[in-house]
């Protein structure tokens, strides 16, 4: 017997998703100098390979930004958050983490995730 079929979210959601994650990778990326962008992107290239693991990944990014960069990178998450409306079940459609992410984990997604 065949599994069913995972749920999919209804395509206005979906939409809607999409939008909010382009909007905070925007805003991630526009928190960084250009310096720091592509020092970020490129460890970004180097999870992508498989040649470091999400933690240390986001450790190495986090080591790079600096604390204004940090707090407009967390402020940009927090501000899609709000913006999110609760899914069924009274959550947010995000990714499931154990306690709040950081800035370098933030960048991370933003960079290596299309």
């Amino acid at each position: 017997m065949m599994a069913p079929p995972p749920m999919q979210p209804p395509p206005a959601m979906n939409a809607q998703i999409e939008h909010a994650h382009a909007q905070m990778r925007a805003a991630v990326l526009n928190a960084l100098t250009s310096d720091h962008r592509a020092q970020a992107q490129a460890i970004a290239a180097r999870f992508n390979d498989g040649d470091v693991s999400m933690c240390q990944a986001a450790e190495q990014i986090d080591g790079i930004l600096s604390p204004a960069e940090s707090s407009q990178v967390t402020a940009a998450i927090e501000n899609m958050h709000k913006t999110m409306r609760p899914g069924p079940m009274g959550g947010h459609m995000m990714i499931v983490h154990r306690g709040k992410p950081d800035a370098g984990e933030m960048v991370l997604m933003a960079t290596a995730m299309p």
